[in-house]
């Protein structure tokens, strides 16, 4: 497929029947390359391109009929000058990056503040956007018929690889550059046992083992023009810019400066190391009763061990050799910290199904969930945690699944509560994004679905 911008596309897909009724391959892939669609204003390059490429593999092996492997595994590429995003207003005395308009940037720079217009397709960034990512894995999926019982282990590993940067003021003005990198690598295994069907009791149990870890660097820094901005902020000969122009104000009082605190007297970088390590063991079983002929019960039970450990330091410095003061994302020095913690959760859910007729299903349930806990950066916001703790959540669902007039309507109901504890809520700053837990939160939803004639389906929903 082709399109504006060079935009070339390539997709495709072959299977292969090596060994009959025995062996098998499928192979597929993609490729797609097209030209920035906008401009940067600071060189003229075309950014917010894509440049991105695909592979994945399948083989099948039938060793007999009793037991059979899929080997599986994946690798993509991208490598791109995005994300730039366009700036809707450029304001003399609007807020910018860490809230210093970019009138004190363009009037220090002795030019005019560019022309607004998102349509435009120009963007600013004085360093060059870097979007770099890897992802891979390989898996193998074992069953095995053990006779009325079947019998599956599946193993994977995956990695994932990104180096990032970006022109965090968004300008073509010196103000703040940002890089990161991320380096993970986990490993899962499954082992199931799954009963024969067509038993007043059905059933399947199993443990699962999970481990991850990730290395992570990132870089924050305010560079030189930030701080010949700020510094000129402060020293203003009618006082600081407003959207209505310069007022009349003394420069040398305090209280007419709006960054004494963030005025660092060189560029300032932040550097943050961590790595995440995460193990869980988990044991789970599921079993489905047939009461009636009509009503079943279906219950299940897990538990849940996970440890997770954090390691890292940050540090900040200035080209001065200051001592960076605590302001937003800089601070001092915070040496090699390693914390860990632990938590184990049990999970249920019971379920009753009734099936009165072959067109007509209702069915009620509870189940209860978690999401664990983690940590944030080391150097978070003032009254922020870095660590926050798991989320729990409480799930009741009542339903019906109906067919009318020979299957030619279906009619479907759905409603359900949901209770959650600690829930963990993603809070942006400005200039970090960071986990909290909210508290308590509950939320309930009713949804319908219709399918009149087989034609066209209708779907409504009320919270």
């Amino acid at each position: 497929m082709a399109g504006k911008y060079d935009d070339l596309q390539f997709r495709g897909s072959a299977n292969f029947p090596l060994v009959e009724d025995e062996l098998a391959l499928r192979v597929a892939g993609y490729s797609s390359k097209r030209d920035g669609w906008d401009i940067n204003r600071f060189n003229g390059q075309d950014v917010n391109n894509v440049d991105k490429w695909g592979m994945r593999a399948k083989l099948l092996w039938n060793v007999n009929d009793d037991f059979s492997l899929l080997l599986s595994g994946d690798y993509s590429e991208e490598d791109s000058r995005s994300f730039v995003p366009e700036i809707i207003d450029y304001k003399a005395g609007g807020p910018s990056v860490m809230n210093l308009p970019f009138g004190y940037f363009a009037e220090l720079n002795g030019v005019a503040l560019p022309t607004a217009d998102p349509f435009d397709f120009s963007v600013g960034a004085n360093v060059q956007p870097i979007n770099r990512v890897d992802v891979g894995g390989v898996s193998l999926d074992a069953l095995y018929a053990m006779g009325e019982h079947d019998i599956r282990w599946l193993n994977a590993w995956r990695t994932y690889s990104t180096d990032s940067q970006f022109d965090a003021d968004f300008s073509v003005f010196d103000g703040v550059l940002v890089y990161q990198n991320v380096d993970l690598n986990q490993f899962s295994s499954e082992l199931t046992l799954t009963s024969p069907s067509d038993d007043w009791v059905e059933y399947q149990g199993g443990l699962y083992f999970f481990y991850m870890n990730m290395d992570t660097s990132d870089r924050n820094g305010w560079e030189q023009g930030f701080v010949g901005a700020a510094q000129y902020a402060c020293n203003y000969p009618f006082g600081p810019l407003t959207p209505f122009g310069p007022p009349p104000v003394n420069p040398n009082e305090a209280s007419t400066c709006p960054f004494p605190s963030a005025i660092f007297p060189s560029p300032t970088r932040n550097i943050n190391t961590n790595t995440h390590e995460t193990k869980t063991v988990a044991g789970y079983g599921q079993a489905t009763w047939a009461l009636l002929d009509e009503l079943s019960l279906e219950t299940g039970l897990r538990v849940s061990w996970e440890k997770k450990n954090r390691e890292g330091n940050t540090h900040c410095t200035t080209e001065s050799g200051a001592v960076c003061p605590p302001a937003g994302l800089f601070g001092p020095d915070i040496p090699d910290r390693s914390e860990s913690f632990t938590t184990t959760k049990v999970q249920y859910r019971v379920a009753l199904q009734y099936e009165p007729t072959a067109d007509a299903m209702f069915y009620a349930s509870v189940a209860n969930g978690f999401k664990s806990g983690g940590y944030n950066q080391l150097r978070t916001p003032v009254n922020v945690s870095d660590q926050f703790s798991d989320e729990n959540s409480i799930n009741y669902e009542l339903g019906a699944r109906t067919s009318w007039l020979d299957r030619q309507f279906v009619f479907n109901l759905t409603g359900y509560f949901t209770d959650y504890d600690d829930f963990q809520a993603q809070v942006f700053d400005g200039s970090a994004i960071t986990i909290l837990n909210a508290g308590r939160l509950s939320g309930s939803k009713v949804i319908s679905s219709t399918c009149p004639m087989r034609s066209r389906t209708s779907v409504w929903g009320a919270r």
